[in-house]
């Protein structure tokens, strides 16, 4: 085997684990100023196809909400939100 092609566990290790190389990978983001963005996931994809605009905006409603000054995905996940929680069993 060639050694210059082989790494020892000790260099594999340091190369990656090592605090410099950590900046290194992380410091590209924020040196451009430039935050992690992660998107909003698309809550009314979730919901089973029965639920139409009008039937969202009622079921809002009935859980509390002001559908007037909610999203589409800010109703659904209001409803995702009130199914899951009260799919949860309580200890």
């Amino acid at each position: 085997m060639n050694s210059k092609n082989t790494l020892s566990r000790r260099s594999f290790l340091r190369g990656f684990l090592h605090p410099s190389a950590m900046r290194r990978e992380t410091s590209g983001a924020q040196d451009d100023g430039v935050e992690e963005y992660a998107p909003e996931p698309d809550y009314f994809s979730m919901l089973p196809p029965e639920f139409s605009g009008a039937l969202l905006k009622e079921e809002v409603i009935r859980l509390g909400g002001d559908p007037a000054s909610m999203t589409r995905n800010e109703m659904a996940a209001m409803i995702i939100k009130a199914m899951y929680s009260a799919a949860r069993p309580t200890a």
